[in-house]
C-alpha cells in the first residue's frame, strides 16, 4: 500500500509512486486495485513459489525501494544520523 497526505499529492501522487516501485522489484506487475488513485493505491503480491516470488522476502527491498524513490524527490530526509549525543539515564539519574 502506497499513502501519500493528500497536500502532498502535487510532489507525489500514490499510484504513479507504486507504479515506481513495482519497476524497481522483482515481483511482477499486480494489478493496482481499482479505487486506487492520487491519496492512496494497493496491490496484492501474492506468493508464487514457481516464479520464485514470497511477500515476505521481498517486502524488505520493496520498503528501500519507496524510501530511495522518496529521496530521490526530495520528499523523504536522507541522512544518516546516527546520533551520538543521545541522552542516557542510569539509576544514579532518577532519584528515589
Amino acid at each position: 500500500m502506497a499513502y501519500v497526505p493528500p497536500s502532498k499529492t502535487e510532489d507525489n501522487k500514490a499510484k504513479a509512486w507504486l507504479d515506481e516501485i513495482l519497476a524497481l522489484c522483482e515481483c511482477g506487475k499486480p494489478p493496482l486495485r481499482e479505487d486506487s488513485g492520487d491519496v492512496m493505491a494497493m496491490i496484492a503480491i501474492k506468493k508464487d513459489v514457481e516464479k520464485g516470488i514470497f511477500p515476505l522476502k521481498i517486502r524488505d527491498n520493496v520498503i528501500t525501494h519507496a524510501n530511495n524513490t522518496l529521496k530521490k524527490k526530495g520528499l523523504f530526509p536522507d541522512t544518516n544520523d546516527d546520533d551520538d549525543d543521545e541522552m542516557v539515564f542510569g539509576d544514579e539519574d532518577f532519584p528515589e
